[in-house]
């Protein structure tokens, strides 16, 4: 059977903080195979980092672990994909989940500077460009770098 999984029961699976859940999750994933969504994978980052206080190394590493489980289905894996090499590479999560989301775009924008900076040097990427805080683009070559 294919079982989705929610952000929860994910973070028991990087986080041993709850025996009880984690023992749970672990006999799921032994009898099933997972599907895990990237929104999951959004939702989970921002909480191992924002309410459990994970830095990055550990949220990594602990993503590591479950792309490599060979019991699990990542949706849209090449987004996944692409957010971690960003991830890895210094880009917020949740920024590089949504560029890598909009991988048909030609061009994604933001008002995040350090995104747009970092994004630069990434070509598997959309181009990541500056959205103008004041004015407006009258064409897309009128957008800042």
């Amino acid at each position: 059977m294919r079982v989705g999984i929610d952000t929860n029961a994910l973070i028991r699976m990087v986080v041993d903080d709850d025996s009880a859940q984690v023992a749970a999750v672990a006999r799921l994933v032994r009898a099933h195979h997972i599907v895990i969504a990237p929104t999951a994978l959004l939702e989970s980052e921002w909480a191992l980092r924002r309410v459990l206080g994970l830095d990055r190394s550990q949220i990594i590493a602990g993503f590591d672990r479950l792309l490599g489980l060979t019991t699990a289905t990542f949706l849209h894996r090449h987004i996944v994909n692409a957010a971690m090499r960003a991830f890895r590479s210094g880009c917020d999560f949740a920024d590089a989940c949504h560029a890598a989301a909009a991988g048909s775009a030609d061009l994604f924008v933001t008002f995040d500077r350090d995104f747009a900076q970092r994004a630069k040097a990434l070509d598997y990427l959309p181009a990541v460009r500056l959205l103008p805080r004041h004015g407006y683009l009258t064409t897309l070559s009128d957008t800042p770098t």
